[in-house]
């Protein structure tokens, strides 16, 4: 097979998940019948829906984006001129958190001993990927 070579999956391919309590959760919500048809249909609204919407969702939305694209381009600035230093960034824990706070975190398979020459790595595995 393709991945009879790849050491992470050597690593992770013997799990026991049953003493992960974590994981229930999702198990649970896998067991749940499939929709049939995904109804993707429009929401209507009435005028008066309409109306309220435009006239107080629709221009405060836009003063919220306004001003944080301000202050962005501000920090930028004082950034840029010295007086706000760039704070230092962990690149692999951001990435860590922006997966497993996304819907990725489902496909959680396993992850690395804690002592592996690879280091700290989570095996995502995907059943239907085209």
């Amino acid at each position: 097979s393709n991945f009879a070579t790849c050491d992470l999956l050597n690593e992770v391919k013997v799990v026991d998940h049953d003493k992960k309590v974590s994981h229930d959760r999702f198990r649970q919500s896998l067991k749940k019948p499939k929709a049939n048809v995904l109804d993707m249909d429009h929401i209507y609204l009435t005028y008066s829906q309409y109306l309220w919407a435009f006239t107080f969702v629709g221009p405060f939305s836009y003063l919220l984006w306004k001003k944080g694209v301000l202050f962005l381009r501000l920090r930028v600035f004082l950034n840029k001129i010295g007086l706000l230093k760039m704070m230092p960034v962990d690149y692999e824990a951001l990435v860590g958190t922006l997966v497993l706070e996304q819907s990725q975190a489902i496909h959680y398979f396993a992850r690395t001993p804690k002592k592996s020459e690879l280091g700290n790595i989570a095996g995502f595995f995907f059943a239907d990927f085209p």
